[in-house]
């Protein structure tokens, strides 16, 4: 997972025109620190993983490589609506 978080961050950056030394002064890290996370030797705590999502404008999620969950196929068929009613009828 590192190695995808470290590649995933290197794009986000180079796309936005930040150098690894910018991008490591805004959220705190010295750039030896930084170079480890993009290199994928090392993944970063919580308060710097959503400090680096909001300077590179995506989400933590997309920096970690995580695919956006889909809505169940049996969902897609009937419906939520008809989820709903058949909840809404049932005693929990």
């Amino acid at each position: 997972m590192a190695a995808l978080f470290g590649g995933n961050l290197r794009t986000r950056r180079e796309r936005i025109g930040l150098t690894q030394a910018e991008v490591a002064r805004e959220v705190g890290l010295a750039v030896e620190a930084y170079g480890r996370l993009e290199r994928g030797y090392s993944l970063p705590r919580a308060q710097t993983l959503v400090a680096l999502a909001r300077l590179l404008d995506t989400s933590t999620d997309a920096l970690l490589g995580l695919a956006p969950k889909k809505r169940s196929a049996l969902l897609d068929d009937v419906g939520i609506e008809v989820v709903e009613r058949f909840l809404g009828t049932v005693d929990l």
